[in-house]
């Protein structure tokens, strides 16, 4: 064999954790704030064309992540 050797790329667990950008809380209460937050504007505005229910349920599903998020990171902490 030569003189030059390979280093063999390490696994999944050889590169560092840099923490959890989707944990599974944040997912469920993003999708569960997108839902409940689209279904409440098209209740609400259903008289007429618009937009808006969309931009509803990505403001419900934001403010749901941020709130899922937080709630896991205060469990994760204790």
């Amino acid at each position: 064999m030569g003189k030059w050797k390979l280093k063999r790329a390490g696994g999944w667990d050889s590169q560092p954790h840099k923490g959890d950008w989707m944990p599974l809380p944040a997912l469920g209460a993003t999708v569960t704030g997108f839902l409940i937050a689209f279904v409440v504007a098209e209740a609400a505005l259903a008289g007429y064309q618009h937009p808006l229910h969309w931009i509803a349920a990505a403001m419900g599903g934001t403010a749901g992540y941020v709130g899922g998020l937080l709630f896991h990171l205060w469990h994760s902490a204790a």
